[in-house]
């Protein structure tokens, strides 16, 4: 907020500076705001981007520990054959 200062008889307000339109409002929404609705959108669109990432780790983990357990399993079988009279 601007104070303005006294001013005397017969003497007028300074001029005041014109308000500037922020780059994110456009002259004919001044109310929408553009930018961070694109960050927004582009933030949501690395979440999935991210999510797909992570959807293919845990895929890619599943095969690795099945594959895992096969062999351990295989060398049960084969040590308790080992002790088997």
């Amino acid at each position: 907020m601007m104070i303005r200062p006294h001013r005397g008889p017969g003497e007028e307000y300074p001029p005041v500076a014109p308000m500037v339109t922020p780059a994110h409002r456009t002259p004919d929404y001044p109310n929408a705001e553009t930018t961070p609705m694109l960050h927004e959108e582009m933030a949501r669109d690395r979440l999935r981007e991210l999510r797909k990432q992570a959807e293919f780790g845990r895929v890619a983990r599943r095969e690795r520990a099945a594959r895992r357990w096969q062999r351990v399993a295989r060398w049960a079988s084969h040590r308790a054959a080992h002790f088997e009279p």
